[in-house]
């Protein structure tokens, strides 16, 4: 995937100036309150969702934006 939320550190550390680093980090903050969130509920049916963690909750979430 080309999307930002999956570069490393290095890369991100590569467009640091830009606003590129700054909309990533953001983004990525925005999942993750998004995924604590919801996990409480999908932890109500494991055997709807099977085990859910955070890396495959934001690759879901990048997805919905291609």
């Amino acid at each position: 995937m080309h999307n930002t939320i999956f570069w490393s550190k290095d890369e991100l550390e590569m467009v640091q100036p830009s606003s590129v680093n700054r909309e990533t980090f953001d983004q990525k903050v925005c999942i993750e309150k998004e995924f604590y969130v919801i996990r409480h509920a999908l932890g109500h049916f494991p055997q709807i969702f099977g085990t859910c963690i955070l890396l495959d909750f934001i690759r879901i979430s990048c997805m919905g934006n291609l």
